[in-house]
């Protein structure tokens, strides 16, 4: 808006002020457009950011099915291998009282083939003395 409108001793030159409203005209309309192109502009970009915002939540939402997914499949392992380990005890624990059992018994006929030894030990004094007596002569064994 260089132009200045002069006055003149009627006032303002119609011209002039024809020319000035259409400068002012041309300027308002280039001003609309450079706004209007700059919220186009923007309007691109906020479409963008919102296709990237929804891509953005459509793969969290994703990542958080598979952290679910990975926390079941987790837990189940988990579950499976408590599982495991438990009847793993219980068949050693089983196996264990099997193998107690048989110590047990082979204990017992431990003492039993001992008792059997002693009393078959005590026999067989009874026979050497009984017959180092009928004999009268005592042997050395």
């Amino acid at each position: 808006m260089e132009s200045k409108l002069k006055k003149g001793a009627l006032g303002y030159k119609s011209k002039e002020v024809e020319a000035y409203l259409v400068e002012l005209s041309n300027k308002y309309l280039d001003d609309i457009k450079a706004k209007d192109a700059e919220i186009e502009t923007l309007n691109a970009k906020v479409a963008e950011l919102e296709e990237k915002i929804d891509g953005y939540e459509a793969e969290r939402l994703s990542v958080a099915d598979a952290l679910v997914k990975a926390q079941k499949e987790a837990q189940d392992i988990m579950d499976a291998a408590v599982t495991e380990a438990e009847a793993e005890r219980a068949k050693i624990q089983a196996d264990c009282d099997v193998l107690a059992a048989k110590i047990a018994d082979a204990k017992a006929t431990l003492t039993a083939m001992q008792k059997d030894a002693l009393k078959v030990m005590e026999e067989y004094k009874t026979v050497v003395a009984d017959f180092t007596d009928f004999s009268g002569v005592a042997h050395d064994d």
